[in-house]
């Protein structure tokens, strides 16, 4: 029905309600004023316009009243469908993210490999980013240091088959350098090598941390354990490139000795397979080998360019 103002016209000018009905002018727009003034002069009026009020407050209640009851038993309702996921959907932002258990895995690998301790796989703060991904990936594998441990040990030794492959019956050149720090020492041994497609690469062989003096008898030792890892023949070894100091010459001296002596132990036993008319028809003779024995043991020993400039540097400065 509307306000009371229905039944007169408001002029701004003389600020004055004229009443519709009779005319008469009333100061102001008060609401108060207005409503005696059709109260008491406007009876039959005032009684219709005070019932229409009451109908239309009383459908407004009902109407609020019926749409709150819809509301709560819409809620009411989801609330008895709802599971946990659903809780936890209501409660959490969903992200889609393309991810298999494979990148999950190769990431804690690298995590490890660059420095990270095994025990972050067990950090309750990283699982609560990682448990809910496999989650999303209904899948039952675990991520934790016994599983990555297993995991890394496995990618050590697929990068050391694929090292073999590529130095297989090949000629290459070894790099060995080591890093004191802190009271501990690693070995680090590098081989360079020229590849089928021409390209030069160089693979680490290993980085090993050294348990006793760094003799040159214990440093090939180390060297030999490594080679062997890799079935590699050290007669495949072209040159050794070291540090100045007297422990890796001592090593590369070894080292020549030792293939000197593989080579001269590999002739005697061709010898001994073959008689010497078989000789004759291979064209082995005898000076076949004395002449080839001028050539065996020839592993070539290069001393650290950059090593031997800090030398050189440092005795410069010290002599002033």
């Amino acid at each position: 029905m509307g306000s009371i103002r229905i039944f007169f016209d408001y002029i701004k000018e003389e600020n004055k309600s004229v009443c519709r009905r009779c005319k008469e002018k009333i100061g102001g727009n008060h609401v108060t004023n207005l409503k005696k003034h059709v109260r008491t002069q406007h009876k039959e009026e005032y009684e219709e316009w005070l019932n229409k009020q009451k109908t239309e407050e009383e459908d407004n209640l009902k109407n609020k009243k019926r749409n709150r009851e819809d509301e709560d038993a819409a809620a009411g309702s989801s609330a008895k469908k709802l599971k946990q996921g659903d809780i936890r959907s209501a409660l959490f932002n969903e992200v889609t993210v393309k991810i298999n258990l494979e990148t999950i895995e190769n990431a804690c690998i690298n995590l490890i490999i660059n420095g990270r301790p095994l025990v972050l796989m067990d950090d309750a703060a990283f699982h609560s980013i990682i448990d809910p991904i496999l989650e999303g990936l209904k899948t039952t594998a675990k991520i934790n240091r016994q599983n990555i441990r297993m995991k890394v040990i496995e990618k050590a030794d697929a990068q050391r088959k694929k090292i073999s492959g590529e130095l297989r019956g090949k000629m290459f050149s070894l790099k060995l350098d080591i890093c004191t720090k802190r009271g501990r020492s690693v070995l680090g041994i590098n081989a360079q090598f020229i590849a089928d497609d021409g390209h030069l690469y160089i693979r680490t062989l290993a980085v090993f941390d050294l348990a006793e003096r760094h003799t040159g008898v214990y440093i090939i030792s180390v060297l030999l354990k490594t080679l062997k890892t890799y079935s590699i023949n050290i007669s495949q070894i072209f040159c050794m490139t070291t540090d100045n100091g007297s422990n890796m010459v001592k090593a590369v001296k070894l080292m020549d000795a030792d293939i000197e002596a593989a080579e001269i132990e590999q002739r005697e036993e061709m010898v001994q397979q073959h008689t010497e008319e078989e000789e004759e028809e291979c064209g082995l003779d005898n000076q076949f080998f004395q002449n080839d024995e001028e050539e065996m043991g020839q592993i070539r020993g290069f001393r650290c360019a950059a090593h031997t400039l800090q030398l050189t540097i440092a005795d410069v400065w010290k002599s002033g």
